[in-house]
């Protein structure tokens, strides 16, 4: 529970957990001490959701845990923090000398309770998507459900950015400890965005305005010196073909790549590792590399379709606040006309302002 100090410029002075990690931890503690009931822990991108489980993983020192989560590169991004348990040696949470756990990654269905078994019985920590375990048979689950409640019984801890699903409606489970976005910000784990608007043209020209726009500001943040990066978001397959074509076309110096959840893994590997050593500057993606996503030089944003859901469209977002020494601002560029305020926005505001 060793928590960091800095200074009045906010340099680390000793290293240690961020204050909303050490709230959390003794926030899910107390809940765990009087009751069994799911809990939801809601903290604002950037302010470390992954290590505050790998702490809570370590100090309870829980026997066996799964780990759910939305998408695939978020699996197995997790997967590579629970191998090595982060930051928590570097931060002096734990010794050089700490054992890490044994962790499986779930990538496909177990087909019968004997798979779960060799899967389960031999790792600490299993993770896995929402999709594979959604999808298991029933008898499958409950197998997973039983190899994986060895602390308490079928403990269930959530974490999240915003306190709304993807379909508008509130997050289930207890509301434990929320993280303030001001104070997040005020203690600087994200930075502020540029948006710039795009409005009053019809769709394909405010495209090709998105794209303009994004390469202005790409060789502008370039020229001043940031390592800066391109994600354009599309609603879909077909318009990610068409939007990837445009920046190709116009950005072709950026050699802009494309990922989508129906190609193939070596192919989105490929383009993934082609953004990471920067012989590509731009990726188009549809509903991919969301919350979680941890490349900090992602921030440019070009929203060529916005999010029916509010609640992916501030996970989004919130990919490109995260703040980094040197990293500089985010901006984002977006198409207005699509905007709608809907109900789960009017509630977002009304329950903290600072949402603005």
């Amino acid at each position: 529970f060793s928590e960091e100090v800095r200074d009045d410029e906010g340099q680390i002075i000793n290293p240690g957990l961020r204050p909303p990690q050490v709230g959390a931890l003794h926030a899910t503690l107390a809940h765990w001490s009087v009751t069994e009931r799911p809990a939801t822990i809601v903290m604002p991108t950037g302010t470390g959701k992954t290590e505050t489980m790998l702490a809570l993983l370590t100090a309870v020192g829980i026997k066996r845990l799964l780990v759910v989560v939305p998408n695939a590169a978020l699996r197995d991004q997790i997967a590579d923090k629970f191998k090595t348990l982060g930051i928590l040696k570097e931060a002096g949470v734990l010794k050089e000398s700490a054992e890490t756990p044994v962790v499986a990654v779930l990538e496909g269905r177990p087909t019968s309770l004997q798979e779960v078994n060799d899967i389960f019985s031999r790792a600490n920590v299993v993770v896995t998507t929402m999709q594979v375990a959604g999808q298991c048979e029933p008898e499958i689950q409950e197998k997973m459900a039983e190899l994986s409640s060895k602390f308490k019984d079928r403990v269930v801890v959530q974490f999240t950015a915003t306190p709304f699903r993807t379909d508008g409606k509130r997050v289930d489970g207890k509301f434990i400890y929320v993280y303030p976005l001001a104070k997040a910000q005020n203690e600087g784990y994200f930075r502020p965005i540029n948006f710039q608007a795009v409005q009053g043209l019809q769709e394909k020209e405010a495209d090709k305005e998105i794209v303009k726009r994004v390469g202005a500001q790409l060789r502008r943040d370039i020229d001043n010196g940031f390592d800066h990066l391109v994600m354009a978001r599309a609603k879909s397959i077909t318009r990610a073909n068409e939007i990837v074509a445009l920046y190709q076309q116009s950005l072709g110096e950026f050699k802009p790549v494309l990922i989508h959840s129906q190609m193939k893994k070596s192919l989105k590997n490929e383009a993934l590792a082609r953004l990471h050593n920067r012989d590509s500057r731009i990726i188009v993606c549809v509903d991919m590399l969301g919350e979680g996503f941890d490349l900090p030089q992602l921030k440019i944003s070009g929203l060529h379709d916005r999010h029916k859901s509010v609640a992916i469209t501030l996970q989004f977002t919130g990919r490109f606040t995260r703040d980094s020494k040197g990293i500089g601002e985010a901006t984002v560029i977006a198409n207005i006309e699509q905007s709608e305020i809907d109900e789960s926005l009017r509630s977002l505001y009304a329950e903290d302002a600072d949402w603005n």
